[in-house]
């Protein structure tokens, strides 16, 4: 785990009729989207058009668990 740093979901939308799941998105270790954060550290989105863009990374099992299919993840970021 890099650093020991852990992830919290603080925030998600679910259309209706879509389990959410931020409940299971505590604590993630930051290692388990480490392909994200190259996106996140250029100030860019994270797109997933497929879940099969995953496969061969940590996320791809959580992301399979989840039953995600695509996925937005967005950055956000608080000036000092």
């Amino acid at each position: 785990m890099e650093n020991g740093k852990t992830l919290q979901n603080t925030y998600e939308y679910a259309s209706d009729g879509v389990v959410p799941q931020i409940d299971n998105l505590q604590s993630v270790p930051i290692d388990v989207i480490s392909v994200w954060m190259e996106s996140f550290e250029k100030d860019e989105v994270y797109f997933m058009s497929n879940i099969e863009q995953e496969n061969g990374f940590e996320s791809y099992g959580m992301l399979q668990e989840q039953d995600v299919d695509r996925l937005l993840a967005v950055p956000l970021k608080r000036e000092k």
